[in-house]
């Protein structure tokens, strides 16, 4: 049995590569399905799959120490922070490229990345789907304001670049007020899913005050 199912987990792997393919696209093309840049992730809404981020690798589930509360498998301090490290750096580079036509789309690639590093089970789980969510809704809103006279580019700042091209929008201002709504629903989302116990209600606060705190770069667009 366990010889069959290994088989099974190899061809679904096998299955899902094409569709990661599709980040090597135009920024453009992705307007087609809003939700693309979850496969982007391989994740999918629900629980649905392992997190393939790190080089195909499934995410490693950590020992579960005796006493966690159900809800709170997986969830440490260190993990909590290291989510909300890469939600801060994500936004600290997108504030520096210093390109307000770029911010949204450029979040919307950060938080899918911080995302895609989450495991698809346990105690983050639904902290993963938010920011997914997030991000599929950010790059949605930036493909509907596409810029008419720019194409999309993947910028460089002393060495780090986004993960793919990103979409400029005409009107900034506006667009970015959007997607300041777009991030106070998400961190309501995570404040929802913090109810439980001790462990989870302080990390999913943390982790929503990181996304809340992400605003700052859309005030100043």
């Amino acid at each position: 049995m366990r010889y069959f199912a290994k088989v099974l987990s190899v061809l679904a792997l096998a299955l899902a590569l094409p569709a990661a393919s599709l980040i090597h696209g135009s920024a453009r093309s992705q307007a087609a399905n809003p939700l693309l840049i979850l496969v982007q992730s391989y994740g999918c809404e629900g629980d649905c799959g392992p997190s393939l981020a790190d080089n195909g690798r499934e995410t490693p589930q950590a020992a579960v120490p005796p006493g966690t509360p159900p809800d709170a498998v997986g969830i440490t301090p260190g993990a909590t922070q290291s989510i909300v490290d890469s939600i801060t750096a994500g936004t600290a580079f997108c504030d520096k490229l210093g390109d307000s036509a770029l911010s949204v789309d450029c979040l919307a690639d950060q938080l899918q990345s911080a995302a895609a590093k989450i495991p698809y089970q346990g105690g983050y789980s639904a902290a993963r789907l938010a920011l997914m969510d997030a991000a599929a809704k950010l790059h949605a809103l930036a493909m509907a304001n596409a810029s008419t006279a720019r194409q999309p580019v993947q910028p460089v700042y002393k060495g780090q670049r986004p993960h793919r091209a990103l979409q400029p929008v005409d009107n900034p201002a506006a667009v970015a007020a959007k997607a300041a709504a777009i991030l106070q629903d998400t961190k309501l989302v995570l404040l929802r899913s913090s109810a439980g116990s001790e462990q989870r209600r302080a990390a999913y606060e943390t982790v929503a005050t990181a996304v809340g705190s992400a605003k700052v770069l859309l005030r100043s667009t």
